[in-house]
């Protein structure tokens, strides 16, 4: 069971302490301004978010049990959202696996994975599959500071303006792509323009990466989402101008007529394109 970050707890968690390869001696100094932890008639009360997730300095180079080997000049803020979530969740591991921690261990730990998460909140996921990582990542805070008799509340884990930023972030990540260039005439009279002609062959080639996709995985739009980089067609295929990343745009037209016609499509007339 993973250990639960009690408010006494997690009052050390989010004090700076110092790391362990710089401790020495030295005291942590302990901030002034920290929160009561009682509304004044013997309850409890939340902690707040932000005492929680307060960016002290560690050594990272300390942890190897979590962050492995790491290259110079790491910084949790550089990483990317999938290897932010997998920290944060060998964090929690490590935690759970603490034999017989001392107070300041413990506190040690819990305060690095805090700020683990707080990283991974604070990162903007470019993908809905990075959207999805962090939402996981609140949902294994949670429960990590569960336990079998008492439920954290997503209170504990998140305040209103992280919930503002999700919301945001997800909008962004799953919004539709939208054109940077404007296509242009398909057609002028019943001839095919260059771009009608390209977008003829754009339909040809979906169909024909969904007939693969559900030949090969049983599933039609699967090929959509999967990238096979294969060096027989980059060879034939990568544009001669080093400074251009994609295919030769020059020979796409030529390409287009020579798949179209080769399936006695055609590519002149535009009576079939609405």
């Amino acid at each position: 069971m993973n250990y639960v970050v009690t408010a006494a707890a997690a009052v050390a968690s989010a004090v700076a302490l110092p790391s362990r390869s710089n401790a020495g001696d030295q005291e942590p100094a302990l901030p002034s301004d920290l929160p009561a932890w009682s509304d004044g008639l013997g309850r409890n009360v939340p902690v707040p978010i932000q005492d929680l997730r307060m960016q002290y300095g560690y050594d990272y180079s300390d942890y190897p049990e979590i962050f492995g080997k790491m290259p110079a000049g790491f910084t949790l803020e550089d990483q990317s959202i999938e290897a932010l979530c997998h920290w944060h969740r060998r964090a929690n591991e490590v935690i759970d696996q603490l034999s017989d921690p001392s107070e300041e261990e413990l506190n040690d730990y819990c305060g690095l994975k805090n700020r683990i998460f707080g990283t991974v909140l604070s990162a903007r996921p470019a993908t809905p599959r990075q959207a999805a990582a962090q939402l996981r990542a609140v949902v294994a805070e949670i429960e990590s500071l569960s336990c079998e008799t008492n439920r954290a509340s997503i209170e504990e884990v998140l305040d209103v303006d992280d919930i503002v930023k999700i919301s945001a972030d997800l909008t962004a990540a799953t919004a539709a792509i939208v054109p940077k260039k404007h296509v242009g005439a398909l057609q002028r009279g019943r001839k095919l323009t260059r771009a009608g002609l390209l977008t003829r062959y754009q339909s040809f080639l979906v169909q024909e990466l969904e007939t693969v996709s559900y030949n090969l995985y049983g599933e039609r739009d699967y090929a959509k989402h999967t990238i096979f980089f294969d060096d027989a067609v980059r060879s034939r295929c990568t544009s001669t101008d080093r400074g251009y990343p994609f295919f030769d745009e020059r020979t796409l037209p030529d390409r287009a007529r020579a798949v179209l016609e080769s399936l006695k499509i055609d590519t002149e007339t535009a009576d079939a394109i609405a």
